[in-house]
């Protein structure tokens, strides 16, 4: 491949980037749970469809976070993100994780973490707050 992601073509990077600033736009932030919901499902499918991947189901459930310690995990079996609250980095992580088992790729922790790093930074700069480091 042609990024500085082993499954990620630099193309399909720009691709990602220019949805994530569209989802921008229409303040993913904003809005009822279920108006959240809807800016977010739809996000993840055209970032599916941009990379020609299957979308993976989603949902958001605080308790991961107070019960298992996790702000978010994919399960390759199901194709499904969860993740503690809305939050585009780690949903961002979430979905390289979706990207690199669609493309049967090598798991790990490190390049999901710098990909979500990079997406965030071009379209809303740098990040407030904690960002978790990844867990090996």
């Amino acid at each position: 491949m042609d990024s500085d992601f082993k499954y990620i073509t630099k193309e399909e990077l720009n691709k990602i980037i220019k949805i994530t600033k569209e989802f921008k736009k229409k303040r993913p932030y904003r809005g009822s749970r279920k108006q959240k919901y809807k800016k977010w499902k739809e996000y993840i499918s055209e970032l599916s469809a941009a990379l020609n991947i299957p979308a993976p189901h989603f949902f958001v459930a605080p308790e991961l976070i107070t019960d298992y310690g996790l702000f978010g995990f994919y399960n390759p079996k199901l194709n499904f993100i969860g993740i503690s609250k809305f939050s585009i980095i780690t949903l961002l992580h979430e979905m390289y994780h979706a990207i690199v088992h669609a493309r049967k790729g090598v798991q790990n922790e490190h390049d999901p973490y710098i990909f979500a790093q990079h997406i965030f930074r071009a379209v809303f700069g740098e990040p407030h707050g904690y960002v978790a480091q990844p867990m090996e």
